[in-house]
């Protein structure tokens, strides 16, 4: 994952403006098989579980979706 390390059993955020998806520094997140996702991010005191039955190509299209989605709500 472009601009992410790992840390603790998570991905950390260690770079901005090469992952692809909006997000801040120190964000940790992880994603399950099916399409579960989770990621908090401090800095925007924001905690996000995103729970979904997706197998296949498009769970990256949903998890990408509701990072997008949800960044665009608390940055407006």
């Amino acid at each position: 994952m472009n601009g992410f390390g790992f840390g603790l059993g998570v991905a950390v955020r260690a770079r901005t403006g090469v992952a692809g998806v909006p997000g801040t520094l120190g964000e940790f997140m992880w994603s399950g098989a099916q399409g579960t996702m989770f990621w908090v991010d401090p800095k925007e005191e924001l905690a996000v579980v995103f729970l979904a039955n997706t197998p296949g190509p498009v769970r990256r299209h949903y998890r990408e979706l509701v990072k997008w989605l949800v960044e665009q709500a608390v940055n407006d």
